[in-house]
């Protein structure tokens, strides 16, 4: 075995909490079991914030989510 194999992937040279946040909540299953639990304004915001970084299908599934339960649609 490789003495490679134990090895750490490099860190980025800066830590960005955006990035990180956004890579944890473009997670499908958290919108799943989450988006009915928040506010429609916490939604939005969470969308907005996921498709200005890249992850629309992540947006689009949580306002989808949140709208299945949600009964103020005309919000979204």
């Amino acid at each position: 075995m490789s003495d490679d194999f134990f090895l750490l992937p490099p860190a980025p040279a800066r830590y960005d909490p955006v990035a990180v946040f956004t890579e944890v909540f473009a997670d499908a299953g958290l919108a799943r079991d989450l988006a009915e639990a928040l506010t429609c304004d916490e939604v939005n915001v969470l969308a907005g914030l996921l498709a200005a970084s890249g992850h629309l299908t992540s947006a689009e599934q949580w306002l989808a989510a949140h709208r299945s339960t949600c009964g103020h649609r005309e919000r979204h």
